[in-house]
């Protein structure tokens, strides 16, 4: 985002810029995507929260339409979280206390999952729901605010879900699975993320990424985090999966893999 509206790109492998996508609004919140689409939550028509869904070819970055031609999806409320796999697209509302499992070729409501004040979440490989919960009234703004207080967990096709906290992560920020079914969940107060055998196994973590504490004066740790708030899993083939790590610092940028 910026002050020209909504704005991502697209890169090759070798980082170089393919396509772009812009358009006027108050920033792309959050992104999903799949080998198909990538989905996107910003702001619109004014609004100082995420409340309209779009999608574009990840090929391309050519705008995909919903059915009846709808090219974005609008709600009237915040939405604070967005996951996809093959086939549906999931939306946080936290002020509702719900999630909306929608098809991801039409928009059409498929599920509501009621979850407590849900935010961002992520798709296990089965189809559970994994999120974070408890997300206070102000945490609705844009990042580096957000955090909750638990972790939510919905079955395939529970209307209800699940909260569980977790003793190692006291303020969970943003949740990421990745296709063995493991579970990652940054701390925003500890400055790391925690690693779990599964949805169903969140008891203790079996690792920790990232030195609790954020950054520090003197000589640089490279494996140090400050305020993780956005985590993406990237499968490989030939290697064991590559967790992506945005940080929420207002200092110097850096983006942790």
């Amino acid at each position: 985002g910026g002050e020209t509206g909504v704005g991502f790109i697209g890169l090759d492998e070798e980082g170089q810029k393919f396509w772009e996508w812009i358009r006027l609004g108050t920033g792309a919140w959050f992104i999903a995507t799949s080998s198909s689409d990538v989905y996107f939550l910003f702001g619109s028509h004014g609004a100082p929260f995420a409340n309209t869904l779009g999608k574009v070819d990840p090929d391309t970055g050519e705008q995909r339409n919903f059915a009846g031609d709808k090219a974005e999806l609008h709600f009237d409320t915040a939405a604070f979280g967005l996951a996809h796999r093959e086939g549906p697209v999931a939306v946080s509302f936290p002020r509702d206390g719900k999630v909306r499992v929608l098809s991801g070729e039409g928009g059409e409501v498929r599920r509501e999952v009621a979850a407590d004040a849900p935010g961002p979440l992520a798709f296990a490989p089965d189809g559970t729901l994994v999120g974070v919960a408890g997300l206070g009234a102000g945490d609705l703004g844009p990042p580096p605010t957000w955090h909750g207080s638990a972790i939510f967990v919905a079955a395939p096709d529970a209307t209800a879900a699940q909260t569980v906290a977790l003793a190692d992560v006291a303020a969970p920020s943003a949740v990421a699975v990745d296709a063995a079914g493991r579970v990652y969940v940054a701390d925003y107060a500890s400055h790391s993320v925690r690693v779990f055998a599964s949805a169903a196994a969140l008891g203790s973590p079996v690792t920790t990424l990232g030195t609790p504490g954020g950054h520090r004066p003197g000589p640089w740790d490279p494996q140090r985090m400050m305020y993780p708030n956005a985590l993406a899993i990237e499968e490989r083939a030939d290697a064991a999966p590559r967790l992506w790590v945005t940080e929420a610092s207002m200092g110097l940028k850096r983006v942790s893999v």
